[in-house]
């Protein structure tokens, strides 16, 4: 929703059907894979600073409101707030950041105690980057479910504001890649993705549904998948 002083809030829940028990809690393991693109720092509306000086709308120098950023961080800030208040829930978190190739990845899960539990990168122009892999983001979220609780509901949540313009080529090294290549690439990584429920969230007036639709519905081996739209500023 728009708070009218330049913030907004992306409300996430995964509260759903999972079973609260105060006597025996309910694990949840959520990995929150995080896009870092220099177009995270635009406005919801996708402008930025500058004007037509600003020929990238990622230069350096500029008063970037980082409203997409901070809409993202705010969301799950607000979410690990809310889990950690419910005693019927034991949650752990993970964090993987990214944007041309995985930029960060926490080693294993912390504890969700409260709404900053999770420590998020901070907003600024040297936090982002040029380019959007989902592909790898999504391999680094696989890895950190195998490290999961056995016993715990495993949920991943992949939050991004742009087209799949990067991929990994055969040796692993990083490549430039058309939307409808970067976006196969995360389909074969999320193909065999097990978890209880991954949700896509698009960030932004010009998030890019339709790749971002065909990652959620490759999610074959999740339980509950869903793509969620944050583009007109409204409560999700």
């Amino acid at each position: 929703k728009d708070n009218q002083d330049g913030t907004y809030d992306l409300s996430l829940d995964v509260h759903g059907t999972i079973r609260e028990d105060q006597e025996n809690p309910t694990k949840v393991d959520i990995v929150y894979v995080l896009d870092l693109s220099y177009s995270m720092m635009w406005e919801m509306d996708g402008s930025y600073p500058g004007g037509s000086e600003n020929t990238s709308g990622d230069d350096e120098g500029y008063n970037y409101s980082y409203a997409r950023y901070k809409a993202a961080a705010n969301a799950i800030q607000t979410l690990n707030g809310a889990l950690a208040e419910n005693t019927g829930l034991d949650v752990q978190a993970a964090l993987v950041t990214f944007a041309p190739e995985v930029i960060s990845s926490t080693n294993g899960y912390v504890n969700i105690d409260n709404g900053d539990s999770l420590e998020l990168p901070d907003a600024k122009w040297e936090t982002f980057s040029s380019g959007t892999n989902y592909g790898a983001a999504l391999n680094s979220a696989k890895d950190l479910l195998e490290s999961a609780r056995s016993d715990a509901q495993k949920v991943v949540i992949f939050i991004t504001d742009g087209e799949p313009n990067r991929a990994l080529d055969e040796n692993g090294n990083t490549v430039s890649a058309n939307a409808n290549t970067g976006t196969q690439y995360a389909e074969d990584e999320v193909a065999d993705l097990v978890a209880n429920r991954f949700y896509a969230v698009g960030v932004g007036s010009d998030t890019y549904e339709q790749y971002l639709r065909r990652v959620v519905n490759a999610a074959q081996n999740v339980e509950e998948t869903k793509y969620i739209a944050a583009e007109d500023h409204d409560t999700l």
